[in-house]
């Protein structure tokens, strides 16, 4: 049975680090074509998909914690807490060592000063009662509906201007691998083509998450296990770090590729509103 988790542990880690690549060609490729910086599509799109397996955790932690079982309100708080700490010192610590990752003026005077204001927000809620009741679960979802009415009014008003000649621009570029080149060449030569065409970004990006999404369920599942059983960790320290370190995982491996791939503003978006999505909307969840 130890083989088998393990077996299951390595298979995730292959999911996570394809999917984040096709992830990654699929949302920077969307948001060229919606002509919004990737830095948008990394606070909304993106954040809401990579923090996918924290809302699954914690929402499953929370039905197990209403039925009476203790430990599923451990691996909530404990998953939150550990994403958000594993985001900005570790994921943001890779990702700037991968590559410069400059931050922009709204970042520096919105966003993260936003962040700051609910972790604040966040921790007094949770100190006012002793813990969290439905109410602070409505404040903290009627918070993070604000700041996404926030962030589509922004990219509405930073949409890149039109090409004069978009149609000519926007037309598809055909790449062609010579004859006697390899399959895996030709496979390469194709995949390019195809990335000029929107249904198949739509298609890359989906596939992508939930390969990551799946990837990531299979490495918290076996190191759950690998903790629980045979090393015999305590649920609230695993909760704090294996689980969070598992369900963080595809914050890194996307934050990490778009970085090796330039991408910058969408490894910083993604960073920065998967912290908030993980305090306000899957906390308040």
């Amino acid at each position: 049975m130890a083989f088998l988790w393990i077996f299951l542990l390595l298979l995730g880690f292959v999911l996570l680090v394809k999917g984040a690549d096709f992830f990654v060609d699929g949302a920077a490729g969307i948001a060229e074509k919606l002509h919004v910086s990737t830095f948008i599509i990394g606070l909304t799109v993106v954040a809401l998909g990579t923090s996918a397996p924290e809302a699954a955790v914690s929402v499953i932690g929370g039905i197990k914690a209403s039925m009476g079982d203790s430990s599923g309100a451990e691996v909530i708080m404990g998953n939150v807490l550990g994403s958000n700490m594993m985001n900005i010192l570790l994921i943001l610590g890779i990702s700037a060592l991968v590559t410069k990752l400059p931050v922009e003026k709204s970042s520096r005077y919105i966003e993260i000063p936003f962040l700051i204001v609910i972790s604040l927000i966040f921790l007094f809620l949770g100190d006012l009662g002793g813990g969290f009741a439905w109410y602070d679960g409505l404040i903290l979802i009627a918070l993070y509906a604000a700041f996404m009415t926030y962030t589509i009014i922004m990219a509405k008003r930073s949409r890149k201007p039109e090409l004069l000649n978009e149609s000519a621009a926007s037309a598809t570029v055909a790449v062609y691998a010579p004859a006697g080149e390899s399959f895996i060449a030709r496979a390469k030569a194709k995949y390019e083509e195809l990335k000029s065409k929107v249904w198949f970004l739509i298609v890359l990006t989906i596939v992508g998450l939930a390969m990551v999404v799946g990837g990531a369920q299979l490495v918290v599942s076996g190191a759950q296990y690998i903790a629980e059983n045979l090393l015999h960790i305590p649920t609230d320290i695993v909760a704090l770090t294996v689980v969070a370190f598992g369900t963080s995982l595809p914050e890194l491996v996307t934050s990490v590729s778009a970085a090796r791939k330039g991408d910058v503003g969408l490894a910083t978006g993604n960073i920065i509103g998967s912290n908030i999505a993980n305090i306000l909307l899957i906390a308040g969840l």
